[in-house]
């Protein structure tokens, strides 16, 4: 009898423990603020799409290159000029900027140069410029991806006849990452895929006005890289103030293909701290991190496939 009672209590114990230990895993996965906002769309013109390419002041060629291709989509286009992190080394120093303790500790005790910092304060900026037009999509462009006009073109008009079924719908992602992709619907010999695994990289991706407000709205201070901020789906609203629907197109469409981004290489993109070491707390709470996201962006996804519309 007492044999028994060790072993119920010793159970417990263990349940309650795990039950605990979860509780901390999934409020880990949750980091941006939780304010709730109120979204007033501005007027736009229906299944419009406006492509804005981030480029800097000294990087003439890179936006000569993309801009024959973009003039191919037929498609207006407008160039945002990006934040130079080498002229502007000060952004690091802003709190309200860049959370630098927070990153440190998300990442595993890195910190961000000032170029992955401009990067990140770039891509806020063009959707900022994006949500101030009449345009009801978004095609934010970094400047070294390359990509096919014609067969990019023939996916747009796809893509805004199911408008509803996505938020965001990236086309470049890491080409090494597959994401464990689930079909969503076809564009003729192509997919709109959920991603059950994280795949990032942010060089081209099509944005409604909903997404591009709340991204912008949890965006500061700045707690990740851009790439890694805009995946985090469960954490964002997307039209009729659903869950945001992150998505995107497979095969890929677009590939980097003009060498690293010159906005984060105007910097080291990251400064690892010399007291992080392997067994230190800050790595530690780096690898919960992450743990909890990967969970969470696993669970979340199949949640939105099974309760989504598929066409």
């Amino acid at each position: 009898m007492g044999k028994f009672i060790v072993i119920k209590k010793t159970f417990v114990f263990l349940i309650g423990l795990l039950g605990s230990l979860g509780v901390g895993l999934f409020q880990r996965g949750y980091i941006l603020p939780k304010q709730s906002f109120c979204f007033k769309n501005k007027p736009y013109t229906t299944n419009s799409i406006g492509c804005y390419v981030i480029n800097l002041d000294r990087s003439p060629g890179r936006i000569k290159a993309i801009s024959i291709l973009l003039a191919q989509l037929n498609l207006p286009v407008h160039r945002v000029i990006a934040v130079d992190g080498k002229k502007n080394p000060e952004i690091l120093q802003d709190p309200q900027l860049v959370d630098l303790h927070t990153y440190a500790h998300l990442l595993k005790g890195k910190r961000p140069g000032s170029g992955e910092a401009a990067c990140y304060l770039s891509h806020v900026k063009a959707l900022k410029t994006f949500l101030e037009s009449s345009y009801e999509f978004g095609f934010i462009f970094e400047d070294d991806v390359s990509f096919d006009p014609e067969v990019l073109q023939g996916i747009l008009p796809g893509l805004t006849q199911k408008k509803e079924l996505w938020d965001v719908c990236s086309l470049q992602l890491n080409r090494q990452q597959k994401g464990g992709p689930l079909k969503i619907t076809s564009l003729g010999s192509y997919e709109l895929c959920f991603y059950r695994i994280q795949t990032w990289c942010a060089g081209a991706y099509l944005v409604n006005r909903a997404a591009a407000h709340s991204l912008v709205h949890k965006a500061f201070p700045m707690k990740l890289p851009w790439d890694l901020y805009y995946l985090r789906f469960w954490e964002f609203k997307g039209q009729n103030e659903r869950m945001l629907r992150f998505t995107g197109i497979e095969p890929r469409l677009v590939h980097q293909t003009y060498g690293d981004s010159e906005i984060e290489n105007s910097d080291q993109r990251y400064k690892t701290d010399k007291q992080a070491t392997y067994w230190s707390w800050i790595r530690l709470k780096g690898r919960l991190f992450t743990l909890s996201t990967n969970i969470l962006h696993y669970c979340w996804t199949w949640w939105v496939y099974l309760t989504s519309e598929k066409k």
